[in-house]
């Protein structure tokens, strides 16, 4: 029985009602009262009739102690599912009341999130309705100052073309162009030259030459207009051109490569025979204005610079060392002269401011001899 019916047998099936535990008491007894009386049967042949009574006894006292163990098993298995039973009952309200109590602070946070978010766009409508913040465009000031060079060239250049009238106005306002200015940008576009003239290939061929045409053709646009520029009735300042013309050649055109195309030879001896005449027409203009401007010429050493502009250029203006030097020695020549002339009448003023001092050292003489005289009489 023990092996048949383990304590645990109960565990996972419902729970029996007390009531039914009568008839299995009954039924236990009627199996045993017949294992009773066979056992009686088969043992009565064998044995007396005494010890089969003593035999019927000690498996009725047996059987009762077996019931007596399986109510008591039956008793714990129900105290211990109950303390089960109240042991998850406890923990599922606990897990109720967390719950419980996590929902309501979840909701009362939630409710005042909500609360103050709808405050939150409650103020920005109504800021919204106060302020009516809109969107603008960049002023001209601010476009002008984010715009880079190149920006800038363009926005003025489609301004001119759908504007004509703002091409005037735009060369009384502009600010007036400086030497400096222009020599930085002609070297500029003649670096422009220089450093797209290709690799391995004879500099100054054809080739080479229509590689890097359009930076030529700007390069003498540019020269053209930055001389024009500096030239009579636009500057009247003649030292002004001087200076250009003597910047230019020293520091920019003999850097140009001589290419051998025609076209270039053809452009390159268009200059030369252009710079050539108004530096001539700038510097005697220069020359006839005041004879005394060729102290300015010899105190910033021109004539020096010239001849070295010459050396440098091909010997292409020698005509214009040729011309100043003889102005200078001419100037020189007179100013010898005026030297000797002015010499001469300073000499003669002294010798006359001389001959006044000795005739009155006489006419003094004479006197005191004639008050001697008459004193002695």
């Amino acid at each position: 029985m023990n092996s048949l019916l383990p304590s645990s047998f109960t565990f996972g099936t419902k729970q029996k009602d007390p009531t039914s535990l009568s008839d299995a008491e009954s039924h236990l007894s009627n199996q045993a009262n017949c294992r009773s009386l066979n056992n009686t049967s088969s043992v009565s042949s064998k044995l007396n009739i005494k010890s089969s009574n003593n035999h019927s006894i000690h498996t009725h006292h047996t059987h009762n102690n077996n019931i007596k163990k399986l109510k008591r098993r039956i008793s714990e298995d129900d105290q211990s599912i109950a303390k089960t039973q109240n042991s998850n009952r406890q923990i599922l309200k606990t897990k109720l009341k967390y719950h419980h109590n996590n929902h309501t602070h979840h909701t009362h946070h939630t409710h005042h999130a909500h609360n103050r978010h709808s405050s939150s766009i409650m103020n920005l409508k109504r800021q919204k309705d106060l302020n009516n913040i809109k969107g603008s465009n960049l002023s001209t000031e601010r476009i002008i100052e984010t715009l880079d060079k190149s920006e800038l060239q363009l926005l003025i250049k489609n301004l001119i073309i759908e504007n004509p009238e703002l091409n005037s106005k735009i060369l009384n306002l502009s600010p007036k162009i400086t030497i400096k200015n222009s020599i930085e940008i002609l070297n500029n576009k003649l670096n422009l030259i220089l450093n797209n003239l290709p690799y391995k290939v004879d500099p100054i061929s054809d080739y080479a030459f229509l590689r890097v045409k359009s930076f030529i053709n700007d390069f003498f646009q540019t020269l053209s207009d930055y001389t024009l520029n500096f030239l009579p009735p636009v500057e009247n300042d003649l030292i002004i051109p001087l200076k250009f013309l003597i910047e230019f050649l020293l520091n920019i055109l003999h850097k140009l490569p001589n290419f051998e195309a025609i076209e270039f030879k053809y452009y390159y001896k268009l200059t030369i025979e252009k710079f050539n005449t108004i530096f001539f027409d700038v510097l005697s203009n220069y020359i006839s204005e005041n004879r005394n401007n060729i102290f300015n010429l010899l105190n910033e050493n021109y004539l020096d610079q010239i001849l070295t502009i010459n050396e440098l250029n091909n010997n292409n203006f020698i005509a214009i060392y040729d011309f100043l030097k003889a102005e200078i020695d001419q100037f020189n020549s007179n100013q010898y002269q005026q030297l000797q002339q002015q010499q001469q009448q300073e000499n003669l003023i002294i010798q006359e401011n001389s001959n006044n001092s000795n005739d009155s050292n006489k006419l003094q003489g004479i006197e005191a001899l004639l008050n001697l005289s008459a004193v002695n009489n």
